[in-house]
């Protein structure tokens, strides 16, 4: 498989993925457990919503929920809004390799976009 059908199948899971997943975007929300006076009122937990459903729930997981602020703020960020986007752009680069380079030389200059599609396909070089 040469870098560029490797940016064009990444870009098709993205996708794929994009199109079987619940519209965004996505927030992230605290779930706090009792009342404030209680002792309690720091979020325990976090959950991922869109705009017509809870996406990520606490009761979903063993432990209950997200309970990174920072992780369920980057699963909301990179909801399948986004998918598409960054599918157009692997499309593109791969596009230009197609049309200018060899595909043996492809790897050589592929880039940071290889490295995402990669990434995404859960491939190593």
């Amino acid at each position: 498989m040469t870098p560029a059908e490797e940016l064009h199948a990444a870009a098709a899971n993205l996708r794929a993925l994009a199109t079987a997943a619940s519209a965004g975007p996505w927030t992230a929300e605290p779930v706090v457990y009792g009342p404030p006076e209680d002792g309690w009122g720091e979020p325990s937990n976090w959950e991922i919503s869109s705009s017509d459903r809870t996406v990520v729930a606490h009761q979903q997981y063993e432990g209950g929920g997200i309970d990174h602020a920072p992780n369920a703020a980057w699963i909301a960020a990179v909801h399948p809004g986004v998918g598409p986007a960054l599918a157009e752009l692997l499309d593109d680069h791969a596009a230009r390799l197609d049309a200018t380079t060899h595909p043996g030389w492809q790897n050589s200059i592929a880039g940071p976009a290889l490295a995402v599609a990669r990434t995404l396909l859960q491939r190593q070089p």
